[in-house]
């Protein structure tokens, strides 16, 4: 199959928790497809993924979501994944430590 994406630049948005397999397999399609992708992330370094509830690899983080541009980006991509070992109807509150919100970063893409 032909690159569709070739000069296409496309951030994925991602954070401590996400589920590998839906940020590698997406990525390597998009990548595969002719994109540059940028991985983008709520705070500096790196990010643990995981595979269902097991740490598994980290991935370096390109640029912060403060300093993203989302003007310079062609697609957003937001993997999914949540590690917990909180059944799903638990409620879920934000620990104060953890970076801010990612909603105002989602709606500068939007935008």
């Amino acid at each position: 199959m032909a690159p569709t994406l070739q000069g296409k630049r496309i951030a994925f948005l991602a954070a401590d928790g996400v589920e590998e397999v839906e940020y590698v397999q997406p990525r390597e399609a998009v990548e595969d497809a002719g994109a540059t992708v940028e991985l983008v992330s709520l705070k500096p370094g790196s990010i643990q993924s995981f595979n269902h509830l097991d740490k598994s690899r980290t991935y370096d983080v390109d640029v912060t979501a403060d300093k993203a541009d989302a003007g310079g980006y062609d697609a957003l991509v937001l993997p999914g994944g949540m590690a917990t070992t909180s059944p799903p109807s638990a409620p879920r509150s934000r620990n104060p430590s953890q970076p801010p919100n990612p909603t105002p970063v989602i709606k500068r893409f939007a935008s």
